[in-house]
């Protein structure tokens, strides 16, 4: 495992802990988040909210994870160590698997968020954030996988099916 990734494990007594190296289930979410505070806030809602998380805590490390693995989300701090959140973006818009790949931007510079869009964030949220931004642009680019269950077994859909 890299020095700056850790995988979070959501528990159910809302600790985080650092999970092995193995992670058989694919992640709803790459939170790429530096600070401490910050990413505990974020992970204890998306936990709340029943998305599964990966963390890195830079930008190189987040395109690695990206190469290896598959998300439906990067919530992608702007200011961080070894490669920002600028760069990582426009190396996950180079990559034509990636290149749909929802990118929200999280950021503590309000003037930024032209920049963040002009390099390929679909979104952005500026720090301080409220828990009901977060999840309201989370939500709008990911549906829970228990939203589209539900949806899948509406009469609708079975009818559908057939």
């Amino acid at each position: 495992m890299n020095p700056g990734t850790m995988n979070i494990v959501a528990q159910n007594s809302g600790d985080l802990s650092q999970a092995g190296a193995k992670n058989s289930a694919m992640s709803d979410i790459l939170v790429v988040e530096d600070n401490d505070v910050s990413l505990k806030f974020i992970a204890n809602l998306l936990e709340r909210a029943g998305y599964s998380f990966t963390v890195s805590t830079n930008g190189a490390d987040a395109v690695e994870k990206l190469d290896r693995g598959t998300f439906k989300l990067v919530l992608m701090d702007m200011l961080m160590p070894i490669m920002n959140g600028f760069d990582a973006t426009v190396c996950i818009r180079k990559n034509p698997r990636l290149k749909t790949l929802p990118v929200v931007a999280l950021t503590s510079l309000a003037d930024e968020e032209a920049h963040c869009l002009s390099v390929g964030c679909d979104a952005v949220i500026v720090k301080p954030f409220s828990k009901d931004r977060v999840l309201d642009v989370i939500s709008k680019m990911v549906p829970k996988d228990r939203e589209k269950q539900a949806a899948k077994n509406s009469p609708a859909m079975v009818g559908a099916s057939r």
